[in-house]
Formats: structure tokens, C-alpha cells, sequence
């Protein structure tokens, strides 16, 4: 009877370690199928709920190709979004680009949309 509840009890805990490591190898490939792996970046539930999310900062324009429709900003921590200080190009019309250039002093606000940060509002300081 001893020796019935000792292979119930390791066919139990085999059964328990197989399920475990499949749970845990099936997060692991969803979580590199989905893109999301970004040292240092806090998202913040950007994508998880699969909505929009706002940011705005200031910083340096840096670039504007305003044929691309792109301007490169150094910006200021994005505290909404928690990301930290960094230099990034954004999408914007060129009406929006119109009187911006390179070394201008920038207030602007943006919305993620997928992986692009579209410029919604930007103007000159300073």
C-alpha cells in the first residue's frame, strides 16, 4: 500500500513539473511573438489595452524632413507614458513642420498609434 501512494504521489508531482513548464514556455513565446521586449522602457499598459495613449514633453528639434513628414526631437522625460529622456523622430504634417527648425526650443504633444508617435500639437518656446 506504501509503495501505491509513493508512485501516486511522484506520478502527481511529474504531472504538476510537465504542466508548469509548458504554462511557462508558452508565456515566454508569446511574450517575444508579440515584440514587446524593451529593456528600460516603461509602458505603462500602452499596449495592453490597444488604445492610443498621449504624451507630451518638451525638448530640441534636432532633424526636420519635412518631405518625410518627420521631425527628430530630443525630448524631456514623458512622465504619462513613463518613458525617460531620449532623442526620437515623430510623424507630422508638414503644416505642423511649417517655421520649425533644427535648434528650436519645442512644447509638443503626441499619440502612440502602434509603433508610431504621431505629433498632435507642436509649437515654438522660448
Amino acid at each position: 500500500m506504501k509503495m501505491k501512494k509513493q508512485s501516486l504521489l511522484i506520478l502527481l508531482v511529474t504531472f504538476s513539473l510537465t504542466a508548469l513548464t509548458a504554462t511557462a514556455a508558452d508565456a515566454q513565446s508569446a511574450g517575444a511573438q508579440s515584440g514587446m521586449s524593451m529593456p528600460g522602457m516603461h509602458m505603462s499598459g500602452a499596449m495592453s489595452a490597444q488604445k492610443e495613449k498621449v504624451g507630451h514633453t518638451t525638448g530640441k528639434v534636432v532633424q526636420v524632413d519635412a518631405a518625410h513628414s518627420r521631425v527628430m526631437i530630443a525630448h524631456h522625460p514623458v512622465a504619462a507614458l513613463g518613458w525617460p529622456a531620449m532623442t526620437m523622430t515623430f510623424q507630422a504634417s508638414s503644416q505642423q513642420l511649417k517655421g520649425i527648425k533644427a535648434g528650436d526650443q519645442v512644447d509638443f504633444e503626441f499619440t502612440l498609434r502602434g509603433k508610431a508617435a504621431v505629433i498632435e500639437r507642436i509649437r515654438k518656446i522660448g
